[in-house]
């Protein structure tokens, strides 16, 4: 909100520079983009106090993970919110270009969609292939130069992040089976999982490995109050975690058809994925989606 109000005020200020005033405009301009960095500093520290500090007391090789986001050119907003998050957990990161989906990419994916009713949606679709391109070529960039002892953190660019993020990765890999291939951090969640959900093993409480992104309503899952006759789940994928070693079976799932959303494709029994939802991550609705969301 606060940077489509920018953007509006910018807008009007060009049209005050045109009658003198640059100067004056220039200094409001400055103060103005202080402002908002500061709001958006202040927003992460108070945010601090929602996240649950889980008090890990395991080590973390430090240079064996490596922090990307994944951010489009023209959303500066997001990268400026991102990097103010980020700098603050004293970790090196990396901005990673998110890719824009070409004509004959959405065609070929279109053609090949798991779900046909998706398959005419221009809009959804350009989003889709867009974030399914940006996600594959960034795993690729990890097998090219990637070790086998690395473990990536992968992140979108609309979150926002515990201020305990780092020490508590090791906590949250050790709570899962040593199999695992990704680890997605605060799934979303449209039904209720119950520990008697074959699709959805429960481990306890909060950890959970996904098998099928579709089930069926009444002893499986729960959507909302209303009974279906099914329930999706895909989980997001806004932060996850991979091992070095899964990769390249991450990629075959990604680029082998029918496709989907890459996060739904995270569902799968093919990858052992597991959703650990210790509160380590929110997702911000401060900022327009770039995937207009199918219905």
């Amino acid at each position: 909100m606060v940077y489509r109000l920018a953007s509006k005020w910018l807008k009007l200020n060009q049209r005050r520079k045109r009658k003198g005033g640059c100067r004056k405009s220039l200094v409001i301009f400055v103060v103005f983009t202080i402002v908002v960095a500061l709001w958006h500093l202040l927003k992460w520290l108070s945010l601090g106090r929602q996240f649950v500090r889980l008090g890990c007391a395991l080590p973390l090789e430090a240079s064996a993970l490596h922090i990307f986001y994944i951010n489009l050119q023209k959303s500066q907003d997001r990268r400026k919110h991102m990097e103010t998050q980020l700098d603050q957990l004293h970790h090196k990161y990396t901005r990673w270009q998110a890719s824009v989906a070409t004509k004959s990419e959405i065609k070929h994916v279109s053609e090949r969609m798991k779900d046909r009713s998706k398959g005419g949606r221009i809009a959804y679709l350009k989003g889709m292939v867009g974030v399914r391109k940006s996600n594959i070529n960034l795993l690729k960039h990890f097998v090219r130069f990637g070790n086998k002892e690395d473990l990536f953190l992968v992140f979108e660019d609309d979150v926002w992040i515990s201020p305990w993020l780092l020490e508590s990765i090791p906590c949250v890999i050790a709570q899962v089976p040593e199999d695992w291939h990704t680890i997605r951090l605060d799934c979303l969640k449209d039904c209720k999982i119950r520990k008697n959900n074959l699709m959805y093993p429960v481990l306890n409480r909060k950890i959970y490995r996904t098998i099928h992104n579709r089930t069926y309503a009444g002893e499986d899952c729960t959507c909302g109050s209303v009974a279906q006759s099914h329930c999706w789940f895909c989980g997001g994928g806004y932060a996850t975690l991979y091992k070095y070693d899964a990769l390249e079976k991450v990629l075959t799932v990604w680029e082998t058809p029918p496709y989907d959303d890459h996060d739904c494709e995270l569902t799968t029994p093919t990858i052992n994925n597991y959703c650990v939802d210790f509160g380590l991550v929110k997702v911000s609705y401060d900022f327009e989606t770039t995937v207009p969301k199918f219905r």
